[in-house]
């Protein structure tokens, strides 16, 4: 983060692709946090609906890598 305003739009910018979250909360998403850039959520369900879920996340034209962990 080059300039000290950037963690403040950084944030800014990527809460407005997290207004949907909730629709998640009863369909296996437990918990979702993001600081900055870095994104951590808790998923309980299928393969195919997590991948539904993470197929769900778009910010815009950033690209975001997902790393996967099982329980």
């Amino acid at each position: 983060m080059g300039t000290s305003c950037a963690p403040i739009f950084a944030n800014i910018y990527a809460t407005q692709f997290e207004q949907d979250l909730d629709v998640w909360r009863g369909k296996g998403l437990l918990s979702f946090v993001r600081y900055i850039d870095d994104i951590k959520f808790i998923f309980e369900g299928t393969r195919e609906q997590l991948q539904s879920f993470i197929d769900s996340r778009a910010y815009g034209k950033l690209k975001i890598t997902w790393e996967i962990r099982s329980a």
